[in-house]
């Protein structure tokens, strides 16, 4: 592991990461933005200069606790010397690596060129609404794919953002939504785009010239990034790529029905329930206590009677309508969009031990809260239980019970639900309205990932990042036996994203890296024939059309865009329609 990656910086609350020097190395690299200075740290084996803990809003803590982030508003003398990551934002499992003091983000630029204005690419980095951040994830180190750019001769700067998770974040309730304190982890996201157009350019990035991009529900927050406002973007990026997540829900997301008693007994909890402003009452509740309150699991806002997870709220302002809805009548910003999803998510984001149509039918009442049987029966006929068609296809025949009997069924059933459907209802969307859209279909099983796990959820990461040494992971996933493949297939992969961030098309780069595989061309998806592009090591990359498991899929878009992020129990219920039984959907572009 690097040293640097796992350093952290310690903290004071209500002061800005970061170590005020009077003297510091003139060796070491040196920026200056509107506030002040800051100091980093050259890599010399990979020839980055790396400044982390790079403030891009004042502290959320006293009476901005619950509030939209705000710019900063003073500065310093002296370098601040940013080293070491920042700490993390407030997660559901706090440890002492976590700060309310966390709006900050991580910037590495390649210091082997030098040329000036690089495209900028942004990355989100979330998991669940509830952790991740600046160094988090040591798999999602940008220095890989800078260093990969600068090598082929298009370097870029790479930024890494920090913003507020879990209730922190996405707390929800009636005095929230009159209040506006709304998606918060959202709009610090926002926050640090504003940010990078008023100071990137002291790093060498152009602010012209941004691309975001997410991974999971980092990709998920890309997506509704280019919802916010009902596309209105204020031109803070140019281009976007999610891998395996999409802005559109299978499931209600957050709304005050289903909030508002859990954020009662959060108040009940802090003793605020008989405050005049209780949301002012709780900005006073010290740190400590309001961690022990949100540790308590009896009032998280999981089970049958609120929503899954935390997660974004339709307020009528930075989200202004349902998702769905925002999609289909073209209320986005009009970028390139690079997005993707991979063949076997469902292995790691879906059930384990599913040996039975019931246990199949109470994951589905899990993850999609409210649905009757009538639904969980067409699913159930959508999906039937025959290996021989589920996923992943890696594995062959029947799967033990350790993982269960039916897991190729259930595994397939959670691709689609929460990857694949929101992800083509996305996709196709944007295409009916002729914005950029690049779809991909990853089919890459990594060195040490098992045939029960397949190309499962986040088996993209190490090539798109160019993690060629395998550095974050316990097995190098480009060594093994696949190894030469693997890496080739990363370095065209590097260079598709690294192609789009200069142009927004992934085939920019492809005929200058010496590909020693054939290489097609990457198609825009377009209507009325939309096609994927398949990345596969076991044969040439080829296209497909966007049709596999075209039945289960159509029901389930039916579904996100009859719901429009409500708890409702079915289509019908919805106030929709479909026809489960030819495939038909009750409107999506008659696809």
């Amino acid at each position: 592991m690097f040293s640097h990656l796992l350093a952290v910086a310690c903290l004071v609350p209500g002061l800005l990461a970061g170590v005020i020097s009077s003297s510091s190395s003139s060796s070491s690299p040196r920026v200056t933005v509107k506030n002040g200075t800051y100091v980093g740290f050259n890599d010399p084996v990979l020839h980055t200069d790396n400044f982390y803990g790079v403030a891009y809003a004042q502290p959320p803590i006293g009476d901005l606790r619950f509030r939209h982030p705000q710019s900063l508003n003073s500065s310093w003398s002296g370098d601040r010397v940013v080293v070491d990551y920042p700490k993390e934002c407030i997660a559901s499992n706090y440890n002492a690596n976590m700060s309310e003091d966390c709006l900050y983000m991580g910037i590495i630029r390649p210091s082997n060129v030098t040329a000036k204005n690089l495209p900028v690419m942004v990355y989100l980095d979330q998991g669940g609404f509830d952790n991740g951040g600046v160094g988090f994830f040591p798999a999602f180190n940008q220095t890989w794919i800078v260093q990969r750019s600068a090598d082929i001769g298009y370097p870029i700067l790479g930024v890494s953002v920090n913003s507020r998770l879990g209730p922190w974040g996405f707390m929800y309730s009636q005095e929230i939504q009159d209040q506006l304190e709304t998606n918060l982890g959202l709009r610090d996201m926002r926050k640090a785009l504003e940010w990078i157009q008023e100071n990137i350019a002291a790093f060498g990035g152009d602010p012209s010239r941004v691309t975001i991009q997410g991974q999971s529900t980092g990709a998920q927050s890309v997506g509704l990034q280019i919802l916010a406002y009902g596309g209105d973007n204020a031109n803070l990026f140019q281009g976007a790529i999610s891998e395996s997540g999409a802005p559109v829900w299978y499931a209600p997301t957050a709304d005050v029905a289903l909030w508002q008693p859990t954020y009662d007994g959060i108040v009940d909890a802090a003793g605020c329930s008989g405050a005049a402003n209780n949301l002012q009452c709780l900005r006073e509740v010290s740190n400590t206590t309001l961690i022990s309150i949100f540790a308590n699991s009896t009032l998280d806002p999981f089970g049958s009677n609120a929503p899954r997870e935390f997660m974004m709220a339709v307020d009528g302002d930075f989200i202004p309508a349902p998702n769905s809805e925002l999609l289909q009548s073209g209320r986005f910003a009009r970028v390139p969009y690079l997005i993707g999803t991979n063949f076997d998510e469902g292995t790691t984001v879906g059930p384990h031990g599913v040996n039975n149509g019931s246990d199949l039918n109470a994951y589905l009442v899990d993850e999609m809260m409210v649905i009757d049987d009538a639904s969980l029966n067409t699913i159930g006929y959508l999906y039937p239980d025959i290996p021989e068609i589920g996923i992943p296809t890696t594995y062959h025949g029947r799967p033990p019970s350790s993982v269960g009997t039916q897991y190729k069924r259930s595994c397939a059933v959670a691709t689609d639900i929460i990857m694949d459907a929101p992800t083509r209802l996305t996709t196709l969307s944007m295409a009916s309205f002729n914005s950029t859209v690049w779809r991909y279909h990853f089919n890459v099983v990594p060195n040490g990932y098992s045939d029960l796990q397949g190309a499962t959820h986040a088996a993209e990461v190490p090539l798109t990042f160019y993690d060629q040494s395998g550095t974050a992971y316990d097995d190098n996933p480009l060594g093994g036996t696949n190894g030469p493949k693997l890496l080739e297939m990363a370095k065209i992969m590097s260079a598709m994203w690294i192609g789009f961030v200069y142009s927004g098309d992934p085939n920019y780069l492809v005929d200058k890296i010496g590909a020693t595989v054939p290489v097609p061309e990457w198609p825009k998806y377009q209507l009325p024939a939309p096609r994927n592009y398949v990345f596969t090591i076991n044969q040439t990359l080829y296209t497909e059309p966007d049709t596999f498991r075209a039945e289960g899929i159509n029901w389930l878009m039916d579904m996100m865009v009859a719901s429009k992020n409500r708890n409702c129990t079915s289509i019908v219920a919805c106030g929709g329609e479909a026809d489960a039984i030819n495939g038909e959907t009750g409107g999506v572009y008659g696809f």
